[in-house]
């Protein structure tokens, strides 16, 4: 996720309904830093075993971001890309 006009300053999982619903998977989530690299990642596995899932057919939050707007900017604009790097992979 990278966001235009804006940056992003922190991203969890808490409160959401993947975290609500995470079992023996596990989750990395960062903001990521660097030229070409700003924005944030999340992978989440909720359960290695399959036996966690989100409703189907429903809307589920799996993260929250938080962004400081640039001066001048009243909406800023969020982008899903491919190819950020956290502190392990790229996503």
């Amino acid at each position: 996720m990278v966001a235009e006009g804006a940056r992003i300053t922190a991203i969890t999982l808490a409160g959401t309904d993947a975290a609500s619903r995470l079992a023996d998977g596990s989750q990395v989530t960062e903001v990521t830093v660097g030229a070409g690299n700003e924005g944030a990642v999340s992978v989440v596995t909720l359960s290695s075993t399959g036996e966690a899932t989100l409703a189907p057919n429903a809307t589920s939050t799996v993260a929250i971001i938080e962004v400081e707007f640039a001066k001048g900017q009243s909406q800023p604009t969020l982008h899903f890309v491919e190819g950020l790097r956290g502190a392990a992979r790229p996503v």
